[in-house]
């Protein structure tokens, strides 16, 4: 689910990021132990992701079953930040524009009847 997210944001970066240029790195953890990193560059648009846990303009902490629930939107990444589930550090301004990248919530299935 977290590769397929990153895969898509690469393929198909969204329209928000045609002016924004850094780095993030997501750091995915399993408790407090460091699971994988990735490590996402925006260039006016042209999105790049690989899994380098090098300095990046913002750093996201991230416990993987929430994360996965962000990337899913199933969860608000920013309700979880605001909660304290999600530690972040680095460019507000970057973390802000990436945060609308996340789908939104399911849309849920109406039967008829």
């Amino acid at each position: 689910m977290i590769e397929d997210f990153f895969a898509r944001l690469e393929a198909e970066p969204p329209p928000m990021f045609g002016t924004l240029n850094g780095t993030l790195r997501f750091d995915v953890t399993n408790g407090d132990d460091l699971v994988e990193s990735w490590h996402v560059t925006i260039e006016r648009g042209t999105v790049i992701v690989s899994r380098d846990p090098s300095v990046a303009d913002a750093i996201v902490r991230v416990h993987r079953p929430l994360f996965t629930d962000v990337v899913s939107g199933r969860a608000n990444a920013m309700a979880a930040v605001l909660r304290g589930d999600v530690g972040v550090e680095g460019n507000p301004h970057i973390l802000n524009v990436f945060q609308r990248a996340f789908p939104g919530p399911p849309v849920a299935e109406v039967s008829a009847s």
